[in-house]
């Protein structure tokens, strides 16, 4: 039997499930990225610096968490005053658009987190030079790479008369390929003399 559809009905109902209403143990958490396995790095909005959450095995490999997504997050268990634990959060659920759009209309959403939108997860890169909200640096021009020579190749194609015509096409907008060596060209002439 194909694994593809086999927690297909588990992962809806963990899509589907509502989110948790905001307390004072259940608390709104943006994730700065992954640690790898399932330990998450969050920023919460009365900690300046970011901490450490557990991801339930329940999520795990069923719904992806991205950098930037939010999660409702609480307290871990404590242990007993041991300054070693470095993972002092778990998650509970991880916040869709309509749940992030649900805490903003309800009053609950953090100031220091900026409003959620409605849009796509991944809006396009602007048009010209800026940052995105990501922190993506866009910009309109690249200095750093090489642009194709301006050369003029010709390709053809056969008419209806059985006549091959040219087209002129021009490559000078093209971007080089930097992976790949240049080749050395030596003309038939020089391999002839030897």
């Amino acid at each position: 039997m194909s694994g593809a559809h086999r927690n297909s009905s588990y992962r809806k109902a963990l899509q589907t499930a509502t989110a948790p209403p905001l307390s004072s143990t259940h608390l709104l958490a943006r994730v700065c990225q992954s640690r790898g396995g399932n330990i998450l790095e969050i920023t919460l909005p009365n900690l300046p610096e970011p901490q450490l959450a557990l991801l339930p095995s329940k999520f795990k490999n069923l719904i992806w968490v991205k950098r930037n997504d939010y999660l409702v997050v609480t307290a871990a268990s404590e242990t007993g005053g041991d300054d070693k634990v470095k993972v002092n959060y778990l998650v509970e659920h991880i916040c869709t658009k309509s749940d992030n759009l649900h805490y903003f209309k309800s009053g609950s959403w953090p100031s220091s987190f900026s409003a959620p939108t409605s849009t796509s997860s991944s809006p396009p890169p602007p048009s010209g030079s800026g940052t995105s909200s990501d922190g993506i640096v866009y910009s309109s021009h690249v200095s750093n790479v090489e642009t194709a020579p301006t050369e003029e190749y010709e390709e053809g194609y056969e008419d209806e008369e059985g006549e091959f015509e040219t087209i002129e096409t021009d490559m000078s907008g093209l971007m080089m390929n930097t992976n790949r060596r240049k080749k050395n060209i030596e003309s038939e002439s020089e391999s002839d003399s030897d």
